[in-house]
């Protein structure tokens, strides 16, 4: 299936991951709580990624690709709504974790 990620148009296969589309096209979106091997969380919602034919946001590590997608991983609503997660997640954070 075709998709696109930032005006590129790449190759993707059926029950993956935006987030892995774009690491395999070489595009780089950026994550927290994601871990190759495991499960998707969806927690941090730092991989947040446009849907440009839906208008809607999208956590990139469990979304699955679907044909024709149009993804806007680079903009700057969605630069904007991943500088909000990480201060959700700074504003919750009390640093009583400790380093080893």
């Amino acid at each position: 299936m075709r998709i696109r990620i930032d005006n590129i148009e790449i190759e993707a296969e059926n029950d993956q991951t935006i987030l892995a589309a774009a690491r395999k096209a070489g595009i780089e979106i950026p994550t927290l709580c994601h871990s190759d091997g495991l499960e998707p969380y969806s927690s941090c919602m730092v991989c947040m990624v446009k849907d440009n034919l839906r208008n809607s946001f999208i956590p990139s590590c469990s979304a699955l690709v679907q044909d024709g997608m149009d993804i806007d991983a680079s903009g700057e609503d969605v630069i904007s709504i991943r500088k909000k997660a990480v201060s959700l997640l700074l504003s919750e954070h009390r640093a009583e974790c400790e380093a080893q």
